[in-house]
């Protein structure tokens, strides 16, 4: 009971009863209120941005390494660095672009953008926790150099990426629990689109 409960307050929140409503009411292609839709469309560019500005950010930290006197330090930072900021900038414009150009406002174009958000949000959601990852697989590589070859590794560098770990681990669970949360709502948005092709 508290689960269905639960269901439909996420229902009302998305605004869907309202849509079942519009499209039970009236033409499919008149257009409906979509002032929620726009809302996330302008969240979604300024993701966008930051993820841009991100990729910058590694880029740089990534020259900067390989500039550095060569060290196993350098020589794994500086890949990483790079990787990471073209992952960023890959997937910045393959999430996001799709939902910031989306313009189809019928009530079946604002069901059809809700999915396209929800799986744009849980995308995003799983390339934070890529990144997670891979700080935890450096901070791995760089305490077992220090443990194998002690000079090679600056002992303040491996203590502040071992301080940091847990934090990482708690914002990996965090974002979990935000992809769980964002599937909820994509699977009812899509149970709704089967509805509203049914009708």
């Amino acid at each position: 009971m508290k689960q269905k409960e639960h269901d439909n307050d996420n229902l009302n929140d998305l605004g869907l009863d309202a849509l079942r409503a519009t499209w039970q009411s009236q033409p499919t292609d008149n257009p409906v209120n979509f002032t929620t839709a726009r809302s996330q469309q302008r969240k979604r560019r300024l993701w966008f941005y930051l993820d841009l500005i991100q990729a910058g950010v590694l880029l740089l930290a990534g020259l900067f390494f390989l500039t550095l006197p060569a060290s196993p330090a350098t020589l794994i930072a500086g890949p990483v660095m790079l990787f990471s900021a073209g992952m960023t900038l890959y997937y910045a414009f393959n999430i996001h672009t799709k939902v910031i150009n989306y313009s189809d406002w019928s009530t079946e174009g604002l069901l059809e953008f809700r999915q396209l958000s929800y799986a744009a949000s849980i995308k995003h959601l799983r390339l934070n926790q890529l990144g997670c990852v891979i700080v935890l697989a450096f901070t791995a590589v760089l305490a077992t150099l220090k443990m194998l070859w002690p000079a090679s590794i600056p002992s303040d560098l491996v203590i502040a990426f071992l301080t940091l770990a847990p934090c990482v681990c708690l914002l990996f669970i965090y974002l979990q629990r935000r992809v769980r949360h964002y599937q909820v709502l994509l699977a009812q948005v899509a149970q709704l689109k089967r509805e509203f092709d049914n009708a």
